[in-house]
Parts: C-alpha cells; sequence; structure tokens
C-alpha cells in the first residue's frame, strides 16, 4: 500500500465526494469555498460564504449538496447565475418541527436519492456533558424528514451507508464509536453501537466499499500525535487493516468510483488530499 500527497491548499479543508464524472470535491471551513481537483491543484468553484464541512451529489439529479454550520442547514446548488456571479444556492433542510437545526455535519444518499446527515453543530457544541447531536434521513419518495436520532449524540460526524443499502453507519466522535442504525421494514430504523474505538478523539469521517467494508478515520489535534489512523472494518464489525496518514485531523474519506483501490483523504492540518492505493 502506498499513500501519495495529491494536492494541498486552503486553510480548513474538509470532507470529500465525486461526482458522476469522477471529479474530487471538497470544500475549506475557514473560507467557505468548495473546491475540485483539477491536475493536482485546488480550483474553487464558488463560495458559500459560511462554513461548509461536507459536500456530496444526488445519485439521481446529480446536483451537489452541502452541509455548512453557519448556514445551518444543508444547501443545494441549483445552478449558475447567467451575470457569472457564481452558484444559485438553496437551502434544502434548515430544520425540524420548525426547530433550526445546530448546524448539518456530514452527509450521504442512498441510490435512490434518499438524504441522510448529521447534525451537531460546531465541535465543542454537542458534548459528552450535554450530548445534543441528531441523524436525519429525507425520503426521496415523499419528502418526508424523519429522526434517526434526536438531539443525544456527543458530536455526529460522518455516515456512510452499507452495500446493502440496509443500514447507516455514524461517526459519534466524543463517545468514540460507531453506530449502526439497521432499517427493517423500509423506514425504521433500529440504532446500535457496532464498534467502540479508543485513543485519540474520535471518528469523523467514513466511507464503505462494495463489499461491506467500512472505512473509519479516526481524528486527534496535531499537537497530540503526527500521525493519521483509518481502521478497516469487515462486514462484521471485525478489523481487518488499520492505514497511517501522515496527519491527525481527518476530516474526508471517499472511494473513487472507478477505482475502488484508491482512497482519497482529506487531512486539515497540512489542508492535503491524499490518495492511498491499497
Amino acid at each position: 500500500m502506498s499513500v501519495t500527497k495529491l494536492a494541498q491548499g486552503g486553510t480548513a479543508l474538509s470532507g470529500g465526494a465525486f461526482d458522476k464524472k469522477g471529479v474530487f470535491h471538497l470544500c475549506d471551513s475557514q473560507t467557505g469555498a468548495v473546491y475540485r481537483v483539477d491536475n493536482e491543484e485546488l480550483v474553487e468553484m464558488f463560495n458559500t460564504h459560511g462554513q461548509p464541512t461536507a459536500v456530496d451529489f444526488d445519485p439521481v439529479s446529480g446536483a451537489m449538496h452541502i452541509c455548512d454550520l453557519f448556514h445551518q442547514s444543508i444547501l443545494r446548488v441549483e445552478g449558475f447565475s447567467e451575470d457569472g456571479g457564481g452558484p444559485v444556492l438553496s437551502e434544502v433542510v434548515k430544520e425540524f418541527n420548525r426547530i433550526p437545526l445546530q448546524g448539518p455535519h456530514s452527509l450521504a444518499f442512498d441510490r435512490e436519492g434518499s438524504l441522510y446527515f448529521t447534525d451537531g453543530g460546531a465541535l465543542g457544541q454537542s458534548t459528552l456533558a450535554a450530548p445534543s447531536g441528531s441523524v436525519f434521513a429525507v425520503s426521496c419518495e415523499h419528502s418526508v424528514m424523519q429522526p434517526m436520532a434526536l438531539s443525544s449524540l456527543a458530536q455526529p460526524s460522518g455516515l456512510c451507508l452499507s452495500s446493502t443499502q440496509k443500514c447507516v453507519y455514524v461517526a459519534e466522535t466524543l463517545h468514540n464509536r460507531l453506530l449502526r442504525f439497521a432499517q427493517r421494514p423500509k423506514g425504521v430504523f433500529h440504532a446500535s453501537v457496532f464498534r467502540v474505538f479508543s485513543g485519540g478523539m474520535g471518528p469523523t469521517a467514513l466511507t464503505s466499499d462494495s463489499e461491506g467494508n467500512i472505512y473509519v478515520a479516526h481524528y486527534d489535534f496535531r499537537g497530540n500525535t503526527d500521525k493519521g489512523v483509518i481502521t478497516v472494518l469487515r462486514p462484521d464489525g471485525e478489523v481487518s487493516r488499520v492505514i497511517s496518514i501522515p496527519g491527525p485531523e481527518i476530516t474526508g474519506l471517499a472511494l473513487h468510483p472507478k477505482n475502488s483501490k484508491l482512497l482519497y483523504v482529506t487531512e486539515a492540518s497540512q489542508n492535503a488530499v491524499f490518495v492511498c492505493t491499497l
């Protein structure tokens, strides 16, 4: 296995996802910039004028969606203005039961276009002493928003779906554990603790492959350690391998859609995108 630095720049790189063309996108939670990687360079596409933490793409429409802490909403790129002034952004989700979101952190779509996202606000807003984070699902069939876990989690962050699309995995950072929401029947989720970790601050970013393996990025502050760790779990929750990254502040994971042996890692202490050849 090899790890190479693909691109570097920005001030607080976060998230990461591929569009239908296989182009990697990510954002900067400090400047508000949304980037694409082009010829090993970060190219700024536009700015949300907020604090974007993650991007993903609706598999049906192809539209980019963005989690933004400052706007306390999930934004959708509707298109670009004719005067060249940037994208037209709309707030897809900003409240539940007329209560504003704390600040969405990460999002993921299933194959049908249903949306899942975590809502925990900025780091420190939802704590061990006062857990207030949530996980929500928005059905593509009826556009109905339902809480999978409501105001009860300590800094929920990354999430991903299983290869079967029947489970949603969520990283609960401050409890240093991975949660699993199993769906049975459709639209009914049963939460359980899938794996508990030790060391560092906790898991922040997740992705999964077609074989059901789950990639878990562990976050810690750079002053505590210089190395980052990604644990690969088998579908049964057992560890199959551990990947070392030259940077501990991992904020995004994504497998290349055309080559699942390439794992893209967003790391904030070096503001770099690394590529792991698995």
